[in-house]
């Protein structure tokens, strides 16, 4: 199954190198990637933490080594209400 938008993930313990992304093959509904991720999450036995991707450094800093990055593309804060970027989170 292919779709729109192209999502990529990288498996547990995988490495974090362009050839070890894997595609998702999931539904693009919001419950089924949200089911998708936590399964992830309790693959991985870890706690989330939140994090806002503004630079670089960022990234690098957390998204290295045995760690489940999910990146999630939202609108800018001054193109929608407090409500829909709740929702969106």
């Amino acid at each position: 199954m292919s779709g729109y938008p192209t999502i990529k993930y990288y498996g547990y313990g995988a490495g974090k190198k362009v050839s070890n992304a894997q595609d998702y093959q999931g539904e693009r509904k919001a419950a089924a990637l949200i089911e998708f991720a936590n399964r992830l999450l309790d693959a991985a036995d870890i706690d989330p933490e939140i994090l806002e991707l503004n630079k670089q450094s960022v990234y690098d800093d957390n998204c290295q080594g045995n760690t489940i990055c999910v990146i999630a593309i939202l609108p800018n804060i001054y193109e929608s209400s407090a409500e829909q970027r709740n929702g969106h989170l």
